[in-house]
């Protein structure tokens, strides 16, 4: 079922490079939040730039969601950061549910002392949950050998289905070139994967 959506998410926003028309445009554009506008760390405000090369040149994938501002999973207008985990590799194109563990894995981590040094890393970084990063690599403790990534991106309501979170399972547009990652906006989503938002939004 989830190769299948994630190839629906590609063959609707067609392969790079991209041409969109002054309408598709106007669906990516997005204020920045206030708050973000007194909030000068380099990786938060680089999370904003090269919107539309990312959107015109990267690749869709699954991205699970690790952790995210409270307010999020509210309803509401205020747009804020989440951390994520993705993988270019294949694999998670029909099996998203192996990110799920991982993220539940890294959630496991927060607080607790750790003999492996990335995974101290990570433990340290999943308890301060301000921590704005940008792909660093999953230990492969964590991974069973495969490349995962993990960053964070912002979470703009209008470009999901509702304006809250409501799962934690998203389609990434993610560049190589270029650290920030987005979330495909819903219009181009397949109508099972916005029925599966909007049953969990009830």
């Amino acid at each position: 079922m989830y190769q299948k959506l994630i190839d629906e998410c590609r063959k609707s926003f067609i392969d790079p490079p991209r041409q969109f028309d002054e309408d598709e445009i106007k669906e990516f554009r997005v204020p920045q939040p206030d708050w973000m506008k007194k909030d000068f760390r380099p990786a938060l405000q680089e999370l904003w730039r090269n919107e539309m090369r990312i959107f015109r040149e990267g690749a869709i994938v699954w991205g699970q969601i690790v952790q995210a501002h409270p307010k999020l999973y509210l309803q509401g207008t205020i747009d804020y950061p989440a951390a994520l985990i993705y993988s270019r590799d294949a694999f998670f194109d029909d099996h998203p549910g192996e990110l799920s563990q991982m993220a539940d894995a890294l959630g496991d981590l927060k607080g607790a002392r750790h003999e492996h040094p990335q995974m101290q890393l990570f433990a340290d970084m999943m308890r301060e949950e301000r921590e704005v990063q940008l792909n660093m690599a999953l230990p492969r403790p964590l991974t069973k050998g495969k490349a995962v990534t993990y960053t964070t991106v912002l979470v703009f309501r209008k470009h999901l289905p509702v304006p809250q979170l409501v799962n934690d399972l998203v389609p990434l547009v993610v560049h190589p070139q270029l650290q920030a990652t987005w979330i495909l906006p819903s219009r181009w989503w397949p109508q099972e994967l916005l029925d599966m938002w909007f049953a969990a939004a009830r």
